[in-house]
């Protein structure tokens, strides 16, 4: 842990990458505009907090990870349900 830094992280790197000067945000999604606020201008967390108020559906960072987070989850289970089946039927043939 940072001294005198709370919050959900520790790592030095990161928390410049999300507020500080290691990197540049350059938005690909409409929405997502680096804006200064509560964060520094330019910063990756000034781009989320811009496009988790002023984001338009099918631009907003949360519902487009929540969607792949979907599409993800539901080829597991297709996966996982595939690979059970398959060891039921060897275990019928018993």
């Amino acid at each position: 842990m940072l001294y005198g830094v709370s919050g959900w992280t520790g790592d030095a790197l990161a928390m410049d990458i999300l507020i500080g000067t290691a990197a540049t945000f350059r938005p690909v999604l409409p929405g997502c505009e680096p804006e200064a606020g509560a964060l520094r201008q330019g910063s990756v967390g000034a781009a989320l907090l811009y496009n988790a108020l002023n984001g338009t559906a099918g631009n907003r960072i949360a519902d487009l990870l929540v969607e792949r987070a979907r599409l993800t989850a539901d080829a597991c289970l297709r996966f996982h349900d595939a690979m059970t089946e398959t060891y039921r039927d060897a275990i019928r043939r018993m």
